[in-house]
């Protein structure tokens, strides 16, 4: 994902391989790492669905989080909420 950005550029880093800003290979680089940044989000939260189901006898302590396809999704929601919330702010 950070080479990705890397290879696009930015406002404070041009691109690597000499991309114009918000030209049609920044868009299609900036789609494939956000693409890439939601896979990692749902695999990881499918990894700790099935960790905890296959940890199902264990006993929980309190603020344990317990997790399911719904608590999972949440977490995925609230993380893209809040990075969105941040991004607002900056500018």
């Amino acid at each position: 994902l950070l080479l990705l950005l890397l290879l696009r550029g930015g406002k404070g880093l041009p691109s690597l391989l000499g991309f114009p800003t918000c030209g049609a290979a920044y868009w299609a680089l900036t789609a494939l790492a956000v693409g890439g940044l939601a896979l990692c989000s749902v695999l990881a939260g499918r990894s700790l669905v099935g960790r905890s189901r296959a940890l199902s006898g264990m006993s929980y302590s309190k603020g344990d989080v317990r997790w399911s396809p719904a608590v999972a999704a949440d977490a995925r929601a609230r993380t893209i909420h809040h990075g969105r919330a941040i991004d607002i702010r900056r500018q």
